[in-house]
This record gives C-alpha cells, sequence and structure tokens, in this order.
C-alpha cells in the first residue's frame, strides 16, 4: 500500500471512531441531566399548598327577565337571485 492510501484509511478510520465518541458522548449526557433531573425531583421537599383566596359571595336573585332582540343593521339581501321553472 502506498502512503496516501494507508493515510486515506487511517483517516476514514479516525473519523468513524470521532463519530462513535461524539454520539456516545450525546447519549452519556443526556442520560446523566435525565438521572439529574430524577434525583433533584425525587428530594426536592414539597411545597404546601397555599390557602384559599378569600372571597366575597352575593346571593342569587330570582326575578323576571324580559327578553328581546335586538338588530342593528339592514334585513336586506346582497344579491338579488330569480327563481324560474323549466317546464
Amino acid at each position: 500500500m502506498s502512503f496516501f492510501a494507508q493515510l486515506t484509511q487511517h483517516s476514514d478510520q479516525l473519523r468513524r471512531i470521532r463519530t462513535t465518541l461524539e454520539t456516545a458522548a450525546r447519549q452519556t449526557l443526556g442520560v446523566g441531566i435525565a438521572a439529574g433531573s430524577l434525583a433533584v425531583a425525587a428530594c426536592a421537599k414539597p411545597v404546601p399548598a397555599p390557602p384559599p383566596t378569600q372571597v366575597t359571595v352575593a346571593p342569587a336573585l330570582g326575578r323576571q327577565v324580559t327578553e328581546w332582540d335586538e338588530f342593528t343593521g339592514h334585513f336586506e339581501s346582497v344579491d338579488a337571485v330569480e327563481v324560474r321553472p323549466r317546464v
């Protein structure tokens, strides 16, 4: 083998090793972050719920309500249409 062929083969091997190591590092980092998050969440003290907010309540009133409809605008069509029988 020539020097350049060996160098090319060596470069390809190094590239594959580097890619494998980068992938392993990413996976290890992801697992570490997940494990650390779980550990922090499991060890954290639960926060007590805040007391309920004070509100005022008015009694319901029962009375007769008159219903009506009020429309603003025009009650006419935009376009005209003719309907004719086809006999």
